[in-house]
């Protein structure tokens, strides 16, 4: 069985490469032929275009979604193949290996969007200014063309001091990058251990895997943006308050806050499971460390919207959306319809696999990261 597991790997991540490398060599070879009919029935327009535009749609709608299948097939394979039982450290070695593999391509991207006028922006005045704070505060705001952006987040320091690091962009891009990956893979395994409590170890590295497929943790993890940090430390939080470490999970919820104010709902969460523990808990030095954290990562909350509108941040008024405002994009890719299959292959999965059972297959829950 463990045979057929490594055959079926190796086929689909050589089948994957071969998409993610073949497909683009195949379009633009095409392109330079003048071929274009061909091109123009695969992407759905109706007269000639850019050799770029060919490239991005055919990503959009051809092998952008075949290799989201295979590297699904990948992670299918992990969840369920010889390397189900291994460890929890072992398991986030696994993952970030596997995005390695399969997003090498992504190593040299840039950022883009409101990144570069936001947090990268502001990393970079920090770098060239000697780490000026107080000099940051009285620049413009990113609307007028200023570096001031994210007073309240840490990713622009964290940004600064890769910049001094790291001279090179190439070495500075392919490092975050990276970095990024260790966190994506350190959710993964975080979500697996938490949801061995409740299901086997077959449906709870499913489930990780489920969360890495997401397509909008997917462009998060590509990104390079504040979203990942913020939740690798939320779900950090969650981890240790499984485990009833109080003092990691509040620290990591205050790391959450201070590099998004996303990280909000880590310290809403914090302080709604601390609030039950604290009622029920006889230890006295324990009810004191659910009190000082519950109050205290209230009051750090606090303090971080009141800081934005003090200090005149412009996402304090300008950065609000709206509940699914964003369904009108992604109904438009079929990455998102597969996404949507899956979650009902999954719950399929999880009705019939624990239909007749009750709590985890091994409730000894090994430690994520041990």
């Amino acid at each position: 069985m463990t045979g057929k597991f490594i055959i079926a790997g190796v086929f689909t991540y050589v089948l994957l490469l071969a998409v993610q490398i073949g497909t683009p060599v195949w379009v633009t070879h095409v392109f330079g032929l003048g071929q274009v009919d061909g091109l123009n029935r695969l992407t759905q327009v109706g007269s000639a275009q850019s050799l770029n535009f060919y490239l991005g749609r055919m990503e959009e709608l051809v092998w952008g979604p075949a290799v989201a299948v295979l590297s699904g097939i990948l992670l299918v394979l992990i969840a369920l193949g010889p390397l189900k039982n291994i460890s929890g450290l072992r398991y986030c070695g696994v993952i970030f290996l596997f995005l390695v593999a399969t997003k090498w391509n992504v190593l040299l991207f840039p950022p883009y969007g409101d990144s570069v006028g936001g947090p990268f922006a502001e990393g970079w005045w920090l770098a060239r200014h000697g780490f000026d704070y107080i000099g940051l505060l009285n620049q413009p705001g990113y609307a007028q063309g200023g570096p001031k952006a994210y007073m309240t987040s840490a990713f622009p320091t964290y940004l600064a001091v890769m910049y001094t690091l790291f001279s090179s962009v190439k070495l500075f891009l392919v490092v975050n990058h990276l970095v990024f990956f260790a966190m994506a893979a350190g959710v993964a395994a975080f979500v697996r251990s938490i949801a061995r409590r409740i299901f086997c170890i077959e449906t709870a590295s499913l489930l990780a895997a489920l969360i890495l497929s997401w397509p909008v943790f997917q462009s998060q993890l590509e990104a390079l943006n504040m979203e990942l940090p913020s939740l690798f430390f939320a779900v950090a939080c969650a981890w240790a308050l499984a485990r009833g470490r109080i003092h990691w999970a509040g620290a990591a919820a205050l790391v959450s806050l201070f590099f998004k104010g996303s990280g909000i709902f880590a310290c809403a969460g914090f302080f709604c499971f601390g609030l039950l523990e604290w009622r029920g808990e006889k230890d006295p030095l324990r009810r004191t460390a659910w009190l000082f954290w519950g109050l205290g990562l209230t009051g750090a909350a606090v303090l971080v919207v009141a800081l934005k509108f003090l200090m005149g941040d412009q996402h304090a008024s300008a950065g609000m959306i709206s509940p699914l405002v964003g369904w009108a994009s992604l109904r438009q890719f079929p990455i998102t319809y597969f996404y949507i299959a899956n979650i009902a292959l999954f719950t399929v999965w999880v009705l019939v696999k624990h239909s007749k059972k009750s709590g985890p297959a091994n409730a000894s829950d090994p430690e994520c990261c041990g």
